[in-house]
This record gives structure tokens, C-alpha cells and sequence, in this order.
């Protein structure tokens, strides 16, 4: 900070090394100072930074830790089933016999051949032409093969994407967006810009992803930065670390004794999650405060027949 109180960006030879990138690929208006945090990502994965930088990210990474399931730090894989993501146009629009009061069965014709059935009220002929969102889960047998129906077919449901309310199929739509790039959540960013230095992040480019796509991308950048820090692989300051952390607990200590800072940082701060304790002692107290009000209250009622019939 200067003496006239100005905040002064302190990242700024890597700021400048990130606008030389943008002017190579012919963007030269005003670049936002933020950006820098996602090209120290990129840069992280293959080249020393500094320590500060270092934190910086680090940082960031506990404000953006990714969505979590309550079961466990990452969903469960279902071998049984594939569910993707697609943008499809409509080729052609069918209406059958099959009628309700919901309305008519419709095969929707996508440009790939496959069928949507979807029931409506209203004609879908508005539909032809247009490009449609749907996550289709495909059946798999226990081999990874598609499973088949009686006719042949492949079984394969889908869900439409009606809405940018639709989270679930949005966060499908953006991890498989990352997974074809076979980029990190930072570089893709960052490489977005590069393309597209108008576009949006919040809300448009990424949206909810799953926390072990940002956990993956921080432990190769703590790996790739161990190599070139050498506090960050000194065994006496990690042992230091961990008594600071936790004097008390002298058990958990020995049990991290022999991990190391990228452990330390990934597991035991960033994303570290405490387990879910068991409500099953809860219940009981509840349980036993219901069935000693119920006591009470049948003990009154008594009291109160007893007293009538000696009036």
C-alpha cells in the first residue's frame, strides 16, 4: 500500500507476463488484474511460482472448493449406468396414437437418430430446427457394454434441460465441458479468456462442478511446487507445523507424522470435512422424552377421572 493509502496490486510481474500472452493472441484492451490468479493456475502446473503466489491460490482454493455430497467427498461411480451430457437439433417431430388427458406422445427425432419421447399438451412442431439440452443416461451391463432391449435397441433415457434453473443438468453440462478440454478448472479458465476475453465466468462459464475436479488440480500444483520450494519438503518444519496446528492432539500428529505438506494442505485444511456424527443418541432422548411426556400426561388424566368419580 503507498503512502497515499492506494492499494497496490502485488502480483504484478506476473501480471505482466499474463498480458503478454493476451497481446501475442491480438487482445490488447484494459486486462482485469484478477485474471492473473487463473494464469498463476495454469502456470503452477508446470513452472515455480512464488511463495506469495503460492498462498494466493491456496487461498482461493478455500473460497472455491466445489460442490460436495454428503455421502462422500466424491460421488459414488455407478457401473450400472452412463449419464452424459448433449446438445442435440431436433430433425424431425412425430405425434402418436398414444393419447391422455397429459396430452400426446411425441418421438422427437434428433440430428444423431435417437428418439425423445416426450409427452405434451401442445404441438412440438416449433421444436424442428432448434438445438435442444439433454442428459442421457445409457443402461450398461456389468462388462461396460451397453445393455440392450428386447428389440435390439439401446436403452437410453432422457432428461431435457428446460430451464438455467436446472442445476443438476447445468453442473453435468460444465464438468463434462472440463472433461473434454482434459484441462484443470484454472487453465480452462484461463484459456477461455485467452479465446474469449468477454466472457463470463460466474454463472456462465463455470458453474457447480464436483469438488475432486478443484482437488485434483490444487494437489498437482502443491506436487509441482514442492519440487521447486525446498521449505515445502524440509521433514523439520512439517513436524513443526503439525504441533503448531495441533498441540493438543497428540494422536492425530503421529498419524500424519509421515505424510507430508501436500497431505497437510489438500486433507487436513483445505478440504477437509468432518464426518457426520450419529444421530442415533438423539433419537433415543427424543424418543424418551416423548414417551416420558406421554407418562405424564396419562398419569394426569387418571388424576383427573379419580377426582370426578369422588365428587
Amino acid at each position: 500500500m503507498k503512502g497515499n493509502k492506494e492499494f497496490e496490486f502485488i502480483f504484478k510481474e506476473s501480471f505482466n507476463e499474463m498480458v503478454k500472452n493476451f497481446v501475442a493472441n491480438g487482445y490488447s484492451t484494459k486486462i482485469p488484474y484478477d485474471w492473473t490468479l487463473y494464469y498463476l493456475r495454469k502456470k503452477a502446473l508446470t513452472s515455480k511460482i512464488t511463495k506469495e503466489e503460492l498462498a494466493w491460490i491456496i487461498l482461493n482454493f478455500n473460497q472455491k472448493r466445489g460442490y460436495y455430497q454428503l455421502r462422500g467427498e466424491e460421488e459414488e461411480d455407478d457401473n450400472t449406468k452412463e449419464k452424459e451430457y448433449y446438445a442435440l437439433k431436433v430433425s424431425s417431430i412425430e405425434a402418436t396414437e398414444d393419447k391422455n388427458a397429459k396430452g400426446i406422445w411425441y418421438n422427437v427425432i434428433l440430428e444423431n437418430g435417437w428418439i425423445y419421447k416426450r409427452q405434451s399438451k401442445e404441438a412440438l412442431d416449433l421444436w424442428v430446427g432448434k438445438t435442444k439440452e439433454f442428459i442421457v443416461t445409457t443402461q450398461l451391463e456389468k462388462d461396460g457394454s451397453v445393455k440392450l432391449d428386447k428389440e435390439g435397441n439401446v436403452r437410453r433415457s432422457f432428461s431435457a434441460v428446460d430451464s438455467e434453473k436446472d442445476w443438476i443438468a447445468i453442473k453435468k453440462r460444465t464438468e463434462q465441458n472440463i472433461n473434454n478440454s482434459k484441462k484443470s478448472v484454472g487453465t480452462y479458465i484461463y484459456d477461455t479468456f485467452l479465446e474469449n476475453p468477454t466472457q463470463k465466468i460466474r454463472g456462465k462459464l463455470v458453474k457447480t462442478v464436483e469438488r475432486k475436479f478443484y482437488k485434483e488440480e490444487l494437489q498437482t500444483i502443491l506436487q509441482i511446487q514442492c519440487k521447486f520450494h525446498p521449505e515445502l519438503q524440509n521433514r523439520l518444519l512439517y513436524k513443526a507445523c503439525i504441533e503448531e496446528l495441533y498441540p493438543r492432539n497428540e494422536a492425530h500428529q503421529a498419524n500424519i507424522l509421515e505424510k507430508d505438506f501436500v497431505h497437510l494442505f489438500l486433507n487436513d485444511i483445505i478440504f477437509y470435512q468432518r464426518p457426520l456424527k450419529s444421530k442415533k443418541s438423539t433419537m433415543q432422548n427424543a424418543l424418551m422424552k416423548v414417551v416420558h411426556s406421554r407418562k405424564k400426561l396419562k398419569k394426569k388424566i387418571m388424576i383427573s377421572c379419580l377426582k370426578k368419580r369422588l365428587q
